[in-house]
């Protein structure tokens, strides 16, 4: 992904905004502010301003932020005096009309209720929980799908009428929220449910997971469905295979085979333990209670927001590009269809002369407010606005985020908000107080009453009727993979927030060993978020690295190339090709002095344009005529290692645009090519070549170039053209730049080079892998990772290649290993590695270390 596709993270760095949580003061009424860092004046002069509005004496006002206020009587948070709290039973007048509601279960069966027409959602909840035997009902709610094909939490204390109106009385008994801690629950029944709503989401592919994933958390429910293997009942497959694990499509034979060789590991275990290794797993998953709405930013990019119990999450496309924890998050509101965060992040940094440092960043809806105080730190207030297709959705987002803040952060949920009073705005505004709680160590509920663990009726899960599945479309970046539709992003890593690692260990301890008690008493450096990573680059078109000559010069966009001097030809292809039908175009601007050939070829012709009969170039022969080394009047076009006269000379400060157009033949084993260019804009015709080759429609053609002293730089249409293409009456077909060419119409280089290989890591999900194979990141707090590349070397000789570090937080160790070497390198006697040591000495430590068969030894020159 290029930066052009997402201008919100072009204009956020990343680091701007730190995970740590700050330390905050607290006013009368709670209310969190700004760092403890402020003065006192400073601070009650930024936020408790009085403002005369003229309307009432009585009345004041109480700044919120520099940029919004709110008016109230009473101080603290916003509260209406409307409405009851949730969970209370509320009185109506029956109106002696029943209706049926269709309430689809965890497991994924229809269950039908009877209740009056004038009940509330709290009268069918509490019939719901009470079939259920269910007492920690908190953690519960009821959706029901609206006309806008979005799915809504039933409110408790309003009509199911008011909220339903004509649409059928369908609602769906699910989790609302998810805990980071199971040993929250009182119950295993509670627990029990918990697995039965993530076995939904995993099979709806709500929450991906990797292959290896699917296994190890199908066999823990075959553990809690069936109990222990029993080789006499329990034959081949046949036992698992009508129970999902996975969505349809990717459920294989294969992967069925490996859950029950799973299963047989499983034995001695009981079905409550099978669901506690089931959550301990599943709740490491990076979309564990992730609940997704769909926006988009000012510039009209289209993203995905993300509302979990530790914060919102940023989505463009399947990347997670940023995370907002909620002591981070000043406020949020919405106002019609846009939604609202300020976030506040505190920097060190040199302030200018003046004093004060005020800096405004757009697009994309992002302003940033910087303020002085005493010292050397500023605070800042970033200000971000999506925008939502309707105001509803809006408020959707709007509750989804303050009340997860308020169960998992506020000791009591902040009642119904009331609309403004001046009735030109429809806005929402939810500021954070500082009632705050530890999720991890809830007290118990003064409605809870102990009792024996409930007997468990444990149901074999089904797959969703159609009319409770959610409608698939597109998403932005990946048509397969749809957020807050039917598919959530591809899930690149698990949530680093509750892995812990005891000292020693090179990878979290398995699931089913973890002790909370023990692990609550861990020094914090072992619980405590790591640092906001930088995103690996996403693959763009670009001059391959792997597919051109040896000692060639490239930029590490692959769009500027260089020859070394005093050397003969050398030339590249780019990463992707096209196979058609359709017409492309991409522009090349010459840099620097020398001899150039421009044009396309197929995947195996040489990398010389035009010395064999797969090539196609336009610019110098092998004389040099055709470039300033060789004065003529005209240039050359080469194929089948044979030259005509074509065009201009290209001299440095040319621009050439490069055309191919594909189309059909008559006959189904061939395809008809038309090749041209244009000089400084000016459109040259085809030339008059004879194709000495069939072009299949299997084979591809690449955008090539071939220089001699020379250096250039390509366009393939990730910024505007020099020359835009024509449509005349000689090419009367609609252009299109080749990075902007279809899915099905690409094809990639075989020529792949050295590469991270993604079948030789420790773990597919806690190692990321780029397109490219070129970077690699491993996920935080979760010990070492390791790789291998996709070749080796073999012989007596002298080998060498560089690893240049890009983030200065985390490990690392580098060197090489045998084929079947630990990829923890230097811990066994078939791997090298040099770098840092379990314990972290040699990186953040002023000597590095050396480490062969488990044996450390300094290594390199003392840092001063």
């Amino acid at each position: 992904m290029s930066d052009k596709d997402f201008p919100l993270q072009k204009t956020l760095p990343i680091s701007s905004l730190p995970n740590d949580h700050q330390n905050v003061q607290y006013l009368e009424d709670g209310t969190i502010e700004v760092t403890d860092t402020l003065s006192k004046e400073e601070y009650y002069k930024s936020l408790r301003r009085r403002c005369n509005t003229g309307n009432s004496q009585n009345t004041r006002q109480y700044g919120l932020s520099s940029q919004l206020s709110l008016e109230t009587s009473q101080r603290g948070t916003l509260r209406s005096g409307f409405g009851k709290r949730k969970g209370t039973l509320h009185d109506f007048k029956p109106s002696g009309k029943e209706e049926l509601c269709y309430v689809l279960m965890l497991e994924g069966v229809e269950k039908t209720y009877t209740i009056d027409k004038n009940a509330h959602g709290i009268h069918l909840f509490e019939k719901v929980c009470k079939q259920l035997d269910l007492q920690e009902t908190e953690y519960f709610g009821l959706t029901y799908r609206t006309s806008l094909r979005v799915d809504n939490w039933l409110k408790l204390d309003k009509r199911i009428a008011k909220q339903l109106e004509k649409i059928p009385w369908k609602l769906e008994f699910r989790i609302r929220f998810y805990p980071p801690n199971i040993d929250i629950f009182k119950d295993d029944l509670t627990r029990y449910f918990l697995c039965l709503q993530l076995r939904q989401d995993i099979i709806s592919g709500q929450i991906p997971c990797s292959h290896h994933t699917y296994v190890v958390l199908g066999a823990y429910v075959v553990q809690s469905d069936a109990g222990d293997y029993d080789p006499n009942t329990h034959i081949g497959t046949d036992y698992i295979a009508n129970i999902p694990f996975a969505p349809q499509q990717l459920q294989t034979t294969k992967m069925l085979q490996q859950i029950v060789e799973l299963h047989k590991l499983h034995k001695g275990q009981s079905l409550v333990q099978a669901d506690r290794g089931f959550l301990e797993n599943a709740r490491r998953l990076s979309l564990y209670g992730v609940e997704f709405h769909r926006a988009k930013t000012i510039a009209g990019e289209s993203i995905c927001l993300g509302v979990y119990h530790g914060g919102i999450l940023l989505y463009h496309g399947m990347l997670r590009v940023n995370r907002f924890l909620w002591p981070q998050i000043v406020k949020i509101l919405y106002k019609s269809k846009n939604f609202i965060i300020v976030v506040r992040s505190m920097h060190s940094e040199t302030l200018s002369k003046r004093g004060t440092l005020r800096r405004t960043l757009s697009p994309g809806g992002l302003k940033v407010s910087d303020r002085k105080f005493n010292g050397s730190d500023s605070i800042h207030d970033v200000t971000l606005t999506f925008q939502c297709t309707d105001p509803r959705l809006a408020k959707r987002l709007w509750d989804s985020c303050t009340s997860q803040h308020a169960f998992f952060r506020l000791r009591d949920t902040p009642g119904p908000q009331r609309s403004n009073l001046t009735t030109a705005f429809s806005t929402r505004k939810y500021h954070f107080t500082s009632k705050s709680f530890d999720a991890y160590s809830r007290e118990p509920s003064t409605e809870w009453i102990p009792r024996q663990q409930p007997p468990i009726k444990r149901v074999q899960t089904q797959r969703k009727p159609i009319q409770y599945t959610k409608t698939p479309s597109s998403s932005p970046s990946n048509q397969q993979h749809q957020v807050s539709g039917s598919v959530a992003p591809v899930a690149y890593g698990e949530e680093p927030d509750q892995y812990y690692l005891m000292p020693g260990t090179p990878s979290p301890l398995p699931a089913n060993s973890i002790n909370v008690d023990v692990l609550q008493n861990l020094p914090p450096a072992y619980r405590k978020p790591g640092p906001i990573r930088v995103p690996l680059p996403e693959d763009h078109w670009q001059m391959s690295a792997a597919d051109c000559t040896q000692g060639l010069g490239r930029n590490i966009d692959g769009t500027d190339i260089a020859a070394m001097p005093e050397t003969e030809w050398q030339g590249c292809r780019t990463n992707w090709g096209l196979k058609g039908p359709g017409a492309y175009y991409y522009e090349a601007c010459m840099l620097e002095e020398g001899q150039v050939r421009l044009g396309w070829s197929t995947n195996d012709a040489s990398l010389i344009l035009g010395t064999d009969s797969k090539g196609f170039g336009y610019g110098a022969d092998k004389t040099g005529i055709g470039s300033a080394d060789n004065p003529h009047p005209v240039g050359k076009f080469i194929y089948a290692n044979n030259s005509i006269d074509y065009g201009m000379p290209i001299v440095p400060g040319d621009v050439v645009g490069c055309y191919l157009e594909i189309n059909p033949s008559a006959d189904k084993d061939n395809r008809l090519i038309d090749i041209h260019y244009s000089y400084n804009g000016q459109l040259l015709e085809t030339p008059n070549f004879k194709l000495v080759e069939t072009l299949t429609p299997d084979i591809a053609l690449f955008p090539a170039v071939s220089l001699k002293n020379a250096r250039v730089e390509v366009n393939f249409g990730d910024k505007p053209f020099n020359f835009p293409p024509k449509t005349t009456p000689l090419t009367n077909k609609h252009w299109v730049a080749v990075s902007y060419a279809p899915n099905s119409s690409i094809v990639y280089n075989r020529n792949v080079g050295w590469r991270v290989n993604p079948n030789d890591v420790t773990s597919s999900t806690n190692l990321l892998v780029s397109p490219n194979g070129r970077f690699v990141q491993a996920v935080e707090n979760t010990g070492w990772q390791g790789f291998r590349v996709n070749k080796g070397i073999f012989g007596d000789r002298a080998y060498y290649y560089e690893v240049r570090i890009v983030e200065d937080s985390g490990l690392a160790r580098i060197g090489w290993s045998f084929e079947n070497g630990s990829l923890d390198l230097g811990v066994d006697c078939f791997s090298f590695g040099y770098g840092a040591d379990r314990d972290g000495f040699g990186i953040n430590g002023s000597q590095g270390k050396k480490l062969h068969g488990d044996i450390i030894e300094n290594y390199g020159e003392v840092r001063k």
